[in-house]
Parts: structure tokens; C-alpha cells; sequence
């Protein structure tokens, strides 16, 4: 049960990442002409910056996302695989509902 609850919270800090990325660029954008102060604040920027270096950064070094691999090796230590070896998430609803 402890594989399946960590796979579950990666696969959401997965959601939340993106979420972040895509999201905080919108707001970011939006947010600067409409003169919200949070939106200009050099920590947002500097953080929302950080988090796309890093998504760069690791491509050039490897193909999938360590919190995929991370996320999918916990699922099959949780037994969440079919016959095939294909990832379920049966069981699983945050899993399910984050892909």
C-alpha cells in the first residue's frame, strides 16, 4: 500500500509542475498589464523560471521525466500492472484522475 500512495503523490506533483508551468505563465502574462504585484515580484518569476530550466535542462540529458520513471516503478512494486505489463490504476483514483 506504501508503493501505491507514493506513486499517487508523484503522479500529482507531476499535475501540480505542469499545472504551475503552463498556469503561472498565463497568470504571469495577464497578471503584469492588470498590474497585480505578485506577478511582478522577482521570487515568482525566479521560481516559474526554475521550474522550465529544469524541464530543458533534463532534456538534454534523458528522454522521460525521473518523477515518470520514479512514478511507474512505484506502480509496479505496487502490483498496478496487467499481463502485458501494462501500468494500471485500478485502485488508484488520484493516479487515475492525474492521467
Amino acid at each position: 500500500m506504501g508503493y501505491l500512495w507514493l506513486a499517487d503523490i508523484l503522479a500529482g506533483l507531476h499535475l501540480a509542475w505542469v499545472a504551475v508551468v503552463v498556469f503561472g505563465l498565463l497568470l504571469i502574462l495577464i497578471g503584469g498589464p492588470l498590474g497585480w504585484k505578485w506577478a511582478r515580484s522577482p521570487w515568482v518569476r525566479g521560481f516559474h523560471l526554475a521550474l522550465i530550466a529544469a524541464v530543458v535542462v533534463r532534456t538534454f540529458f534523458t528522454y522521460e521525466c525521473p518523477i515518470s520513471t520514479w512514478e511507474r516503478d512505484c506502480r509496479v512494486l505496487a502490483g498496478q500492472v496487467d499481463a502485458d505489463g501494462a501500468i494500471t490504476y485500478a485502485g488508484s483514483p488520484v493516479g487515475r484522475l492525474c492521467h
